[in-house]
């Protein structure tokens, strides 16, 4: 795992910072924001970057994503995130995927 922490600390500092209620909350926040920020950037560069995040979540960013390198401007990306996340575009999507981009 190098320097990447463990998941529940990943997933505590998620829920923390974005005052979830709680992990499981915190594990979809992560899942839509890796697998959208996996789309517009290359398979080589989201392998790298998965280097820094804990192996159990590493998947959202390479592997779930199924086209690399897309194009999509700010509102796209938060649209995307939201419809990961499960559901329309809540209020609080922009500041969350905000955060962790």
């Amino acid at each position: 795992m190098g320097n990447a922490m463990d998941l529940d600390g990943f997933t505590s500092k998620v829920q923390h910072h974005l005052e979830l209620r709680d992990g499981g909350e915190g594990v979809r926040v992560i899942r839509a924001t890796l697998m959208t920020l996996g789309q517009p950037i290359s398979k080589r560069n989201a392998e790298d970057l998965a280097t820094s995040i804990p192996m159990a979540v590493t998947w959202f960013l390479t592997g779930a994503v199924h086209e690399h390198r897309q194009h999509f401007d700010w509102n796209k990306f938060i649209t995307c995130g939201s419809e990961i996340e499960g559901g329309q575009r809540p209020a609080h999507s922009p500041s969350r995927l905000r955060y962790y981009v």
